[in-house]
């Protein structure tokens, strides 16, 4: 069996650690990148359509 190490969350759960750009992609480890958008965000459907035109009006997808 393959031992690949993952990187995990505080949960435990896999989750890549490399940094990422404005749009989502993946940057070399060590190089600065923007934070990424909390999940399991709780919205009102209201909420929600505001935060997609949010992104949509700042160029970011979701």
């Amino acid at each position: 069996m393959n031992e690949t190490r993952r990187d995990r969350d505080t949960e435990g759960r896999a989750r890549n650690a490399r940094p990422r750009d404005g749009l989502g992609r993946p940057l070399p480890y060590g190089t600065p990148g923007v934070e990424r958008q909390p999940e399991g965000v709780v919205r009102t459907p209201r909420e929600t359509l505001r935060e997609a035109q949010r992104l949509l009006d700042a160029g970011m997808p979701f």
